[in-house]
């Protein structure tokens, strides 16, 4: 408009500032029209993405349940391979981390987390495709998409590369639906969308909602061939393998029915909310939704109410069936969620991830609907959707926390006292995800090359948790041979060959000395047998100490 103005003012007539103006307003048409245009600031945001969450969490390392596709399982093994992980069936990530096992082994967490980004952006891409296939125009469909790149609200699903489960999911699924949604598609094309639909279910259990969710779509869409076509088969080799494999497995506690509506009801809102941080634009988000949606079906060619809502459906239904599973992923994940972790696990960011994937469709429908009111509303609907990117972007880091750093891994895969150890001891088993590591593994890593020497010198606290974790053993329960004494404060006791039998009774905390007297962190034990306590090679230096309003004894 500034540039229609110069020229106006140039050309001195009132004449010439209405076709300075006009030829603007044409050209900007043709801009908000193009759909190449749009398509390409897409890609060009995508291909940002990945050095972005690259330089914001790039110093990330495997965490929790990662060591149980690591460590747990054998690609060479086929029940290993099918063995469902926390109840979803994961081949699909198993075979990704064992290629990468063998190719890189522990050197380096780069591959494994631009699994998660890849997988993330192509998630976000066939989010954008179904918006497409709903009737967005593209400009909508591109804002609407960006933000979902740079999702911090979700962060699991952007760094974590144990979350290609989830994306995958969820990009596969996406892609059976883009690919059957046509009139008369060719063989070729069904054969893709079912084997797209195979590698959802095949990835997490996220794909047992993203492929029924395409099959309501495809109904809408008045194709119920198409949608037997992609359900059918995609139902029967989920339904082969958890015969195979997961049934007959003890099943969680399940939540009451207003524990399961309120695990609902917080991911649903709390994943609209992740799309717009700040409430009061939520709000607003939300209310020009419902009004778009309203135009829309009052623009729709149809008879009467039911008539234009049909057809509004039939436009709408890839978007409609999306938002369909988002509701039927919360509602699975509270039942076997909500009653054993609480309600407000629903606000977990993977979770938050997710629904926002899956209800986006839905909005941009809403918002598009406004702009095909008024072609003036593009620019407010565009900026309602990007208002949250900043903060998103603010969100996306390392996860924090773990409970297997780095240099404990490696000083533990080197160390001499891991040579000694039991090949079969798992030195993390308390440690959460990490109980399937054992010496033996850690062994044939450090030998193999696998798992890299230390980066830096061991410091001698990292030397006594190493200490505390693979020499250090609570044996059996005894029988009897010990005499137990009530532990009134710290003890000192000296574990080896030539050292007198040690054992304890109720719950104490035991912490190693290291190299320069450092301790380790402390290890509870809760028991109510006697159990002695052993090391694995060298002799160790044991602290025992009470705790604090529990009984506990040293047995000698």
């Amino acid at each position: 408009m500034v540039a229609a103005v110069a020229e106006a003012a140039r050309s001195g007539s009132s004449e010439g500032a209405a076709d300075a103006v006009a030829r603007w307003r044409e050209r900007a048409a043709r801009v908000a029209e193009s759909r190449a245009a749009a398509r390409w600031t897409f890609v060009a945001a995508a291909v940002v993405t990945v050095p972005l969450i690259v330089h914001l969490a790039g110093d990330q390392w495997f965490y929790q349940d990662e060591w149980a596709f690591l460590a747990g399982r054998d690609g060479g093994d086929l029940g290993d391979l099918m063995r469902p992980h926390n109840e979803h069936w994961s081949t699909v990530p198993i075979v990704a981390y064992r290629l990468l096992w063998n190719l890189v082994g522990l050197r380096t967490y780069l591959p494994y987390q631009l699994l998660a980004i890849g997988s993330h952006v192509a998630a976000v891409a066939t989010v954008r495709m179904v918006m497409r296939r709903s009737g967005v125009g593209p400009w909508v469909a591109t804002a609407a998409a960006v933000p979902l790149l740079w999702f911090g609200s979700g962060v699991e699903d952007l760094v974590w590369g144990f979350q290609l489960g989830f994306n995958l999911a969820i990009a596969s699924g996406l892609a059976a639906l883009v690919l059957i949604d046509a009139e008369g598609p060719g063989t070729a094309r069904r054969a893709a969308a079912v084997g797209c639909g195979v590698v959802s279910v095949a990835s997490s259990g996220v794909g047992l909602v993203v492929v029924p969710g395409a099959v309501i779509a495809l109904l809408l869409r008045g194709r119920p061939r198409s949608a037997v076509v992609l359900g059918a088969p995609v139902g029967v080799v989920y339904a082969a393998w958890f015969l195979a494999t997961a049934s007959g497995r003890p099943h969680r506690a399940r939540p009451g029915v207003g524990a399961l509506a309120e695990f609902v009801g917080i991911g649903i809102r709390e994943s609209v909310q992740g799309l717009a941080p700040h409430r009061t634009v939520a709000v607003v988000m939300v209310a020009a939704v419902v009004v778009g949606w309203g135009f829309a079906a009052a623009r729709a060619r149809g008879e009467g109410y039911v008539g234009r809502a049909r057809a509004v459906a039939r436009r709408a239904a890839p978007a409609i069936g999306t938002a369909a599973a988002a509701g039927a992923f919360f509602v699975l994940s509270g039942i076997s969620r909500a009653a054993v972790l609480g309600v407000d696990f629903a606000r977990t960011p993977r979770y938050l991830h997710i629904g926002a994937l899956l209800l986006t469709p839905l909005i941009a429908v809403g918002l598009d609907g406004l702009v095909r009111w008024r072609r003036m509303m593009l620019v407010p609907v565009v900026a309602v959707l990007l208002v949250g990117v900043p903060v998103n972007v603010g969100r996306i880091d390392k996860l924090g926390g773990t409970a297997t750093p780095r240099p404990l891994v490696l000083a533990m895969a080197h160390a001499d006292a891991t040579a000694e150890a039991d090949p079969g001891t798992r030195p993390l088993r308390d440690r959460l995800g990490a109980r399937d590591v054992t010496v033996g593994w850690l062994r044939d890593g450090a030998a193999s090359g696998r798992i890299p020497a230390p980066d830096e010198p061991v410091s001698d606290a990292t030397a006594a948790e190493v200490l505390a974790l693979v020499a250090l053993r609570v044996g059996d329960a005894d029988d009897g041979a010990l005499t137990c004494a009530p532990l009134t404060g710290p003890v000192r006791v000296e574990l080896g060959p030539g050292a007198e039998p040690v054992g304890v009774w109720g719950t104490i905390d035991l912490t190693v000395e290291g190299p320069g007297g450092t301790l380790s962190k402390p290890r509870r034990v809760g028991t109510l047998d006697v159990r002695p306590l052993e090391t694995a090679g060298a002799p160790l230096v044991v602290v025992v100490t009470p705790v604090e309003g529990l009984r506990g004894a040293l047995c000698r």
